[in-house]
């Protein structure tokens, strides 16, 4: 099990030309994940999400465990001992090793979700520009 930070409204900070978007304030509301498996990944656990609101508003109003997934709260969004509460030592220098949490399945996660986000923020500006062509002769009359 490792856990990573998720900084789910924070935009792209580089453009097509793959340089940066100068002026721009990062925002830093997130969730922490907590992503687990075996070696050799037979071994199928949901991921562990941990926010700072008891029943975000999307949510409407349900718990995590009724929308069919596991989420904590905590001040800060991070993990806790109320959370979570058996820890088993990893010997020294072998994190490189034994982690491969860090190298492959967070980042293909976050790389995942971050693909969304993005096809989702282009629908959105698509639909947006086609409403905008549809009315492009409108005048209000009042």
């Amino acid at each position: 099990m490792d856990e990573t930070s998720f900084f789910y409204l924070m935009s792209s900070h580089r453009s097509i030309t793959r340089n940066r978007v100068p002026g721009t304030k990062k925002n830093k509301k997130r969730i922490t994940l907590a992503l687990t498996t075996n070696a050799d990944g037979s071994d199928v656990v949901d991921p562990l999400f941990i926010g700072s609101a008891l029943r975000p508003r999307c949510f409407r109003g349900q718990s995590g465990e009724e929308l069919g997934f596991d989420y904590h709260e905590s001040k800060k969004a991070w993990m806790n001992g109320n959370i979570f509460n058996t820890v088993r030592m990893l010997p020294k220098n072998t994190t490189a090793y034994l982690q491969p949490q860090d190298a492959g399945i967070i980042a293909s996660f976050k790389s995942k979700v971050k693909q969304r986000q993005l096809e989702n923020a282009l629908d959105q500006i698509n639909a947006l520009m086609a409403g905008r062509q549809e009315r492009l002769y409108e005048v209000p009359l009042v």
